[in-house]
């Protein structure tokens, strides 16, 4: 079946492989979940305490605010982290396409190699 797409396997009685499923149980501000997931049961644990730890981080600067006003706080803070890495990969992605495009950092990079 070497070559078929995925939907000639399922026509000819095939499965796709399936990614192994992690089933991990978590605590976040007090409330148990299990999450599932196709990343290791140790990265969702380090994922969950690290969000632990920014809940209380903010719980402790904004004390007496409800619970879903310091979850829309560090949801808010997450996405400011998160804009500002793609705003970095794309400046990134862009002088490195500017590199390859400069012949004299070809001509530069084959001179030391010599």
């Amino acid at each position: 079946m070497a070559g078929e797409t995925g939907n000639q396997a399922r026509a000819a009685g095939a499965t796709p492989p399936v990614p192994p499923v992690a089933r991990v149980r978590i605590d976040l501000m007090g409330e148990t979940m299990v999450i599932r997931g196709s990343t290791s049961e140790e990265y969702i644990r380090e994922l969950a305490a690290e969000l632990n730890q920014r809940i209380q981080i903010a719980t402790s600067k904004h004390n007496g605010e409800s619970r879903i006003r310091i979850l829309l706080l560090v949801a808010l803070n997450l996405m400011d982290e998160l804009r500002q890495m793609r705003t970095e990969k794309a400046q990134l992605q862009r002088l490195l396409e500017e590199v390859a495009r400069t012949p004299t950092s070809r001509n530069h990079n084959a001179s030391e190699g010599a």
